[in-house]
C-alpha cells in the first residue's frame, strides 16, 4: 500500500519538468532536485528547480535543455495575427504603419511650403545676412502697391546700410528697426537746396521708427529727414498722424557746410516723438525746421530731445502764420537758440532748456507767439522779440538760481 503511494507521487514529476520547461531561455538548462522524507509513518517528498547556462549544481539532475532552433520553431508555429506574439508588429503596429526616410524628406518639404504660403507677403526684412534684401533701397524698389489703405512693413535689422542716393520712403511703408541706435541708415547727400539735400524723403502716411538716420555729408544742405505736402484727418489728435518719426535718432554732424538740419519739414502734418536729434558744425544748423504756408498745418514734437553743437544754430524752428507747432517733454540743449518762431505760434510746454549764447525762446514778426508753461530753463538771455513777436511765460523758473516767471521769462 505504502509503495503503490511513493509510485503515484512520482508520476507527475515528467507534467511539472514541462510546465516548468516552458519558461527555460535557449541554450539554458533545467535542472531538478527531489528530497524524499520518511516521518511518523509517512513519505515527504519535495521537488526543487533551478536554471543554469553550463551544467547544473551538485545534486540537481539536468531534465531540459532547449536548443535555439527548437524555441524558433515553436514560437513560428504560433507566431501571427491574432495570436497575441506577432514578431512582425510593435505594439501592435506594422512596418506600414511608420515612416521611412524618404517619407520625412516629403515632410520636410511640405513644412517648407506650408512658410512660404502662409507668410506675410506685405512684411519684407532687410537684414546684414539671412534676410529678404541687404539694403533698404533695394527692398522700397520691390514694393509697388503700397498706399495707405495698402501698408507695408519693412523691418531692418541690427546694423549699419548704406543710403547712397536720396531715397522716397513710399506712402503706406512703414520702415522699423532694431533700435535707434541698433539699426543705421547712413549716407552722405548734400545739395544746392534743402529739398534736394535730404537722405530720406518721407511721403504721406509713411512713417520711421526705432532706427538710427545720420547724413555725413560736410557740404552745404545736408539733411536727414524731409517731408512735404502731408495733411493728417484731425490735427488735434496725435493718433491720426499716418506719417511720423518715433524712437529715432537723427545725427547731422559733418563738418563745415551752410545749413545742417534734422528734420525739415514743409507743409506738413507731421509728428516726430520720443526721438534724439543731434545737428551742428555747419554755419547754421536746426535742430527741426517745420514751415506752413496756405492751409493750416500741425507739427507736434513729443518727449524728444536735442542737442545743437554751434553757436548759429537753433533747436527748433518754426515759420509761417498758418502753422502752430507743439512741443512738449523735450530736453533742449543748445549753443544757440532754444526755440524759434518766424511769424509763427509755439505752444511750448513740460519741458527743459539749457541755452547757450543766445537766446532760449525768441519771437520774431507780428504773427510770432510763443506761448510757454511749465518749462526750466538755464540760459544767458531767456526770451527776445522783433517786429511785433510776444513771448507769453507762466509757472518758467530757472535751473540755476530757482528764480520764477509769471508772465514774462525775461
Amino acid at each position: 500500500m505504502r509503495s503503490k503511494s511513493i509510485a503515484a507521487i512520482f508520476l507527475p514529476l515528467s507534467l511539472i519538468v514541462l510546465c516548468i520547461a516552458s519558461s527555460v531561455h535557449a541554450e539554458s538548462a533545467l535542472c531538478a532536485k527531489r528530497t524524499v522524507k520518511l516521518s511518523n509513518g509517512k513519505v515527504k517528498i519535495s521537488n526543487s528547480f533551478t536554471t543554469s547556462t553550463s551544467t547544473c549544481p551538485a545534486k540537481y539532475q539536468e531534465v531540459y535543455r532547449p536548443a535555439a532552433s527548437a524555441l524558433l520553431s515553436d514560437i513560428s508555429g504560433v507566431d501571427g495575427s491574432g495570436s497575441g506574439l506577432d514578431a512582425d508588429t510593435l505594439d501592435g503596429h506594422s512596418s506600414a504603419d511608420f515612416s521611412s526616410a524618404s517619407d520625412l524628406s516629403t515632410v520636410t518639404t511640405r513644412v517648407s511650403d506650408l512658410e512660404t504660403e502662409t507668410r506675410d507677403d506685405h512684411v519684407i526684412r532687410v537684414s546684414v545676412s539671412g534676410g529678404d534684401y541687404s539694403s533698404l533701397a533695394t527692398a522700397i524698389a520691390a514694393i509697388s502697391d503700397a498706399a495707405e489703405d495698402n501698408p507695408y512693413l519693412v523691418i531692418v535689422g541690427p546694423g549699419s546700410f548704406a543710403v547712397d542716393s536720396a531715397l522716397t520712403i513710399p506712402s503706406g511703408v512703414h520702415v522699423r528697426g532694431a533700435g535707434m541706435y541698433a539699426t543705421t541708415l547712413e549716407g552722405s547727400i548734400s545739395a544746392g537746396s534743402v529739398a534736394s539735400g535730404c537722405l530720406l524723403n518721407l511721403s504721406s502716411g509713411a512713417s520711421l521708427s526705432y532706427l538710427g538716420i545720420r547724413n555725413a555729408a560736410t557740404t552745404n544742405h545736408a539733411t536727414a529727414i524731409c517731408a512735404s505736402n502731408i495733411s493728417a484727418s484731425d490735427t488735434a489728435d496725435p493718433s491720426t498722424f499716418t506719417t511720423f518719426l518715433d524712437h529715432v535718432y537723427l545725427d547731422v554732424t559733418g563738418a563745415t557746410g551752410t545749413g545742417h538740419y534734422g528734420l525739415y519739414a514743409t507743409n506738413a502734418d507731421v509728428l516726430l516723438r520720443h526721438s534724439a536729434v543731434r545737428v551742428g558744425n555747419a554755419t547754421i544748423d536746426y535742430g527741426a525746421y517745420f514751415s506752413g504756408s496756405g492751409s493750416t498745418k500741425v507739427a507736434r514734437v513729443e518727449g524728444t530731445s536735442f542737442r545743437i553743437i554751434g553757436g548759429n544754430g537753433n533747436a527748433i524752428l518754426t515759420s509761417g502764420s498758418t502753422l502752430t507747432t507743439y512741443i512738449s517733454g523735450a530736453t533742449i540743449d543748445t549753443d544757440g537758440v532754444g526755440i524759434y518762431a518766424s511769424n509763427s505760434r509755439i505752444q511750448f510746454t513740460h519741458s527743459t532748456l539749457n541755452g547757450g549764447g543766445s537766446y532760449a525762446l525768441y519771437a520774431n514778426g507780428a504773427s510770432a507767439t510763443i506761448i510757454v508753461n511749465q518749462i526750466q530753463i538755464d540760459a544767458a538771455l531767456h526770451a527776445g522779440t522783433a517786429s511785433g513777436g510776444t513771448v507769453t511765460c507762466s509757472f518758467v523758473s530757472e535751473l540755476s538760481s530757482g528764480v520764477g516767471h509769471a508772465s514774462t521769462c525775461s
